[in-house]
């Protein structure tokens, strides 16, 4: 039989370590300077300054990762603003040694050339967002001052010149001879070969992404060469802008060239779309609105919804006599100006088409409130100019303010700038018609043809309201023949034309043609109160009270706001004996204008009549 394994004694535990052993030395020796105390000791401080280096280590491994990610951030901010960077930055230029010796330097160069351009910058007076510019500086215009060394400047401008649209100029000053007749500032390619004018400077300019061009002068005409280059940048780095600046300067011709340039070379739809617009409007301006209204509608085509080329097809069918495609495009600019977030606010929340709608449908007095709030905002005010002022000028007129209006139309010929002679002209002669000065209209007729007064193609000047004002001011003074020959040719859909063609009809004795003109008139716009108003005066003038009346009551359904059926309708309500509603009808003529003498007498007369 097998013998069964012994079994194992079990073995007492021994000490694993050095510490182990310590603890039982100590816990069998509470001597406190105990060799085995004095090793536990040791060990522990040996422990904790372990403890603390590994602490230390995980802070800087911490330290170490914010570090690298604030420097991952920061150049991840860098690379985003060099993206972004749509700045100028003007390198210094190379100058002759002896100039710079005398101050002359690459950096005052440079310099001068940037006081020029944000000069411009800063005169340029235009209501677009300056952001809204296919190619907008903003206001970062610098010179670059190199320094010895890579610094984070420099690292910066080099991603910018990577990554970024920063328009960067740079050049060089030297001598050459000049032409004997030299034009100071000219560009060089215009110049002809030097004969003899002796030496001068040539200041030869670089742009990136831009043609290379020289300009050249006198050495001591340091600072027109710098203005010359700063404008020769300027219209190639920002055409859209350079237009509205040499505008404003006067230089009609050449703007409209720009916008041209702009309108067919612009470089996105957007940018196109507001050469087109601003070539539009210079066509208009200039007595051609069809054409304006041409050039309107392809911008239109590039951007649908662009309420600055609505608000202009407004004011050439305005110019035309077309009412009603007039009331349409005004109807879209309203809602559309306020959504333009590419316009300046002080412009896109103005009161201006509010202003025209309400004049045209007779609304005066709101019309003059809201012209008067435009004006009192002064960067619009400055926008608008003598076209502001001349746009006033038809509320006080409408509201019978003889006062106000020739305080209005003095506005308008101090405001006035070079190439507004037209609109100048037209001031004057609205307040000569207000003022039923027939014989002075006819008198002037040769200045207001030659300050083109009148419109520069036969639509226009067919159509346009001084001349249909001077052909009423003949039939006034019984130059029937002489009026009617004016409008002989005005178009169909014309509502004023047809208007006043009743009007001559009537006072030549027409009656029958008469009707039939202001019959026209009302039909072609037919939501405006004019041609009916018109219609009942010519029935009043000939007796036809009840016939009259009935119109009167129409155009005030029309256009509420207008004082003039009011006044019309108490003039007929007397004639049939009715006081008491006369007067009612003539208060409501004062409340709608204050100001007018006939209205106020009228009702101050029967008022004194029923008192007794």
């Amino acid at each position: 039989m097998a013998t069964p394994p012994r079994r194992r004694k079990r073995a007492e535990p021994i000490a694993s370590s050095a510490i182990d052993i310590a603890f039982e030395a100590v816990a069998n020796d509470p001597t406190l300077d105990s060799p085995a105390r004095v090793l536990l000791a040791k060990q522990s401080r040996l422990v904790d300054a372990q403890r603390r280096n590994e602490d230390l280590g995980s802070a800087l491994k911490v330290l170490t990762g914010l570090a690298g990610l604030a420097v991952a951030i920061a150049l991840g901010v860098m690379v985003w603003q060099a993206k972004n960077a749509n700045g100028l930055l003007i390198e210094p230029f190379s100058v002759p040694p002896d100039l710079a010796a005398k101050g002359l330097t690459g950096e005052a160069v440079a310099s001068q050339v940037l006081d020029q351009l944000a000069r411009m910058q800063t005169e340029t007076n235009s209501f677009r967002k300056a952001s809204s510019y296919a190619n907008d500086w903003g206001t970062d215009i610098k010179v670059s001052i190199p320094t010895t060394g890579v610094s984070l400047g420099e690292l910066q401008g080099a991603l910018s010149q990577w990554l970024g649209h920063e328009t960067r100029i740079s050049g060089e000053v030297f001598r050459a001879a000049l032409p004997a007749a030299q034009r100071p500032g000219a560009p060089l390619a215009s110049q002809s070969t030097p004969t003899g004018g002796g030496m001068g400077l040539v200041v030869a300019v670089r742009m990136s992404g831009g043609p290379a061009f020289s300009v050249r002068g006198a050495e001591t005409e340091i600072e027109t060469l710098a203005a010359s280059a700063a404008e020769q940048i300027f219209k190639s780095t920002q055409p859209y802008r350079y237009a509205r600046w040499i505008s404003t300067r006067g230089d009609q011709a050449g703007a409209l060239a720009t916008y041209q340039w702009v309108a067919v070379e612009g470089s996105s739809p957007y940018e196109r779309a507001w050469g087109y617009r601003n070539w539009g409007q210079e066509m208009t301006n200039a007595g051609d609105p069809e054409t304006g209204l041409r050039l309107e509608h392809e911008a239109l085509r590039l951007v649908p919804d662009f309420s600055h080329a609505w608000a202009q097809i407004a004011n050439a069918e305005l110019i035309l006599g077309r009412d009603e495609a007039f009331l349409a495009a005004t109807d879209k600019v309203i809602p559309l100006m306020p959504k333009d977030r590419e316009t300046e606010e002080w412009y896109r929340l103005a009161n201006i088409p509010r202003a025209n709608r309400a004049r045209l449908l007779g609304d005066f007095a709101t019309a003059s409130r809201l012209d008067q709030a435009d004006l009192a905002v002064p960067r619009l005010a400055r926008s608008l100019g003598a076209s502001g002022q001349f746009r006033a000028l038809g509320s006080p007129i409408g509201l019978h303010d003889l006062a106000a209006a020739r305080a209005q139309a003095a506005r308008v010929l101090d405001k006035g700038a070079t190439g507004e002679a037209a609109l100048v002209e037209r001031a004057r002669l609205a307040v000569m018609f207000a003022e039923e000065d027939w014989a002075g209209l006819i008198a002037r007729q040769p200045i207001s043809e030659k300050a083109g007064a009148f419109g520069a193609t036969p639509r226009a000047r067919a159509s346009s309201v001084e001349l249909l004002n001077l052909a009423y001011a003949r039939a006034s003074i019984g130059d029937h023949a002489g009026a009617a020959s004016m409008v002989a040719d005005t178009p169909a859909d014309c509502g004023r034309c047809l208007t006043l063609r009743g009007q001559l009809a009537a006072m030549a004795g027409d009656h029958a043609g008469a009707e039939r003109w202001f019959a026209q008139a009302a039909k072609i716009a037919p939501s405006f109160p004019q041609p009916l108003f018109t219609w009942g005066q010519a029935r009043l003038a000939k007796g036809d009270l009840a016939g009259a009346l009935s119109l009167f009551r129409q155009a005030q359904k029309k256009g509420p706001g207008w004082a003039d059926p009011y006044k019309f309708e108490g003039d007929v309500l007397v004639r049939q004996g009715k006081t008491k509603e006369a007067r009612a009808a003539y208060a409501k003529a004062v409340e709608r204008a204050p100001n007018w003498a006939a209205a106020r007498e009228a009702k101050s007369k029967i008022t004194a009549k029923d008192a007794h």
